[in-house]
């Protein structure tokens, strides 16, 4: 049985492993600097996440911050194995 989820924009895949992500207002949305799509998709999980739980996460495109715990991040480039860890 495949699970559903209401992800927004839709993601080409999602890969479900063990644990849990919580949201906290210092959660940084990490985006890929050199893609206009993913910044793009950055600005609407934004918004959503604004509207939906009133948390104002910071956008940042620093590569300090690209492989820090606890962030989100959206990129255009792929197998990227470093993601989920």
């Amino acid at each position: 049985m495949t699970a559903e989820y209401a992800l927004v924009p839709k993601p080409q895949e999602v890969q479900c492993g063990s644990g849990e992500f919580l949201l906290k207002p210092d959660t940084a949305i990490i985006v890929d600097k050199d893609s206009p799509e993913a910044l793009n998709t950055a600005r609407q999980l934004h918004a959503r996440i604004l509207a939906s739980a009133g948390l104002d996460l910071k956008l940042s495109t620093s590569p300090s911050a690209e492989k820090q715990r606890g962030t989100i991040r959206i990129t255009a480039t792929p197998s990227d194995t470093s993601l989920g860890r």
